[in-house]
């Protein structure tokens, strides 16, 4: 090699060196990917004279053609399942069984940890002077920087989602946070009323509450809602709701006057994003009178001995609406050892592995087989029944369940 040639050798070399320093700082600076193809790009184009240039690229979960260059108007619609993939090294492709692939010479595939990330063709500028071609000379250089690029968006890529994923983390976290600080830690059980609770959360947590309040003596109220939506938001708001029920119920206010001002709190927090629905209800132990009103809400059941009956909804839920269209709150008068279940909609949503419901019936069926039996056994008969009915089948909702007895 003559004296001139290795001085060009050592020139393109040193020139190489600062275009990968260049990849490597716009990388290290958090580059946009799309300042990075453009550097790629002038780098085939300009400084290695290639004629034409298509790379495909690995966007999230999306094929995207990141460079398309020296092909007129030619489209770059590949369908990278059927007519890449199948490549794991370089190829030439001047006898490629496809048309679209015979316009090129080369095919480069990028590969990080057995995934694809790119594909690079390359067809070679025609130029019989040349002993040795461009795109031959550079194919280890080319092949470098297309696997420098590619493997520091994947990496910043992957980062991106363990942070969003740590996001979500933390915010699962206070959400279920929120949602204990939501349920009750002692529930009523005296001489007029006894309750128990069940709450399972499967991962989403959302804003189930349920709650008995004795406002004063013998005066009792009952809730339990059920939010729209999951997540810090929901929990959020039915921290609000939970607050406004608790001062409302003690204001002596009709249970009209209630539902109306939790409607109006919640439609006013939730600015239409968001509703509630709920059983609301009071009980009476002097009169032995239970007054309710079901807001869109799954029908709680009233059973005793001799009768099962669903309390169903009779207003929109709350935040549904503006203002609540009028009602009057249904009421009973309940003999003894009567009870009463509010659950929330993931107990009859609850799917087996043939995608079938739990459903209302069934709820219905397992309660009419409880009947004679203590409260206490009353959450194990449920869910037992509810196991028994999914089987292996995974739950994708909470369930919350308040079960009460009047004495």
């Amino acid at each position: 090699m003559s004296a001139s040639s290795r001085t060009k050798s050592k020139n393109q070399d040193r020139f190489k060196v600062r275009r990968i320093l260049e990849i490597t700082t716009a990388i290290n600076e958090n580059k946009k990917a799309s300042d990075l193809f453009k550097i790629f790009r002038d780098i085939l184009l300009i400084d290695l004279e290639i004629e034409q240039v298509v790379f495909l690229a690995l966007k999230d979960t999306e094929w995207g053609c990141v460079i398309n260059e020296g092909l007129g108007d030619w489209k770059c619609n590949f369908d990278v399942d059927e007519e890449l993939l199948k490549f794991k090294d370089i190829t030439s492709l001047g006898m490629s069984e496809t048309h679209k692939l015979n316009i090129f010479d080369l095919l480069v595939p990028v590969y990080h940890k057995k995934k694809a990330l790119g594909f690079l063709l390359l067809k070679d500028l025609e130029d019989e002077s040349m002993a040795v071609s461009n795109l031959i000379k550079n194919l280890n250089y080319i092949q470098s920087l297309a696997n420098i690029i590619m493997v520091a968006i994947e990496n910043k890529r992957m980062a991106n989602a363990q942070l969003e994923q740590e996001g979500i983390k933390r915010e699962l976290l206070l959400a279920e946070r929120i949602q204990k600080a939501l349920l009750p830690a002692n529930l009523p059980n005296n001489e007029n009323i006894k309750a128990t609770a069940y709450h399972r959360s499967y991962g989403h947590v959302g804003g189930d509450y349920y709650d008995l309040l004795e406002t004063e003596p013998g005066v009792y109220y009952i809730c339990m809602a059920d939010i729209s939506g999951k997540g810090v938001s929901a929990a959020l708001l039915m921290s609000n709701f939970q607050a406004a029920f608790k001062a409302t119920v003690r204001q002596n206010l009709t249970l009209q006057e209630i539902v109306k001002q939790l409607n109006q709190i919640v439609t006013e927090s939730s600015q239409g994003d968001k509703f509630i629905t709920a059983f609301l209800g009071k009980y009476d132990s002097d009169t032995h009178e239970l007054e309710y009103v079901n807001c869109a809400h799954p029908p709680a059941i009233l059973f005793n001995n001799k009768m099962t009956r669903n309390l169903n909804s009779i207003i929109p839920g709350l935040g549904m609406v503006d203002n609540i269209p009028y009602f009057e709150p249904e009421t009973y008068t309940l003999g003894p050892n009567t009870f009463l279940t509010c659950y929330t909609d993931g107990v009859v949503e609850i799917e087996n592995v043939d995608g079938e419901q739990f459903g209302n019936q069934r709820l219905v069926t397992s309660i009419d087989n409880f009947k004679g039996k203590p409260l206490e056994e009353f959450i194990d008969h449920i869910t037992g029944d509810i196991e028994l009915f999914i089987g292996e089948q995974e739950a994708n909702d909470d369930i919350a369940a308040l079960n009460i007895e009047f004495i």
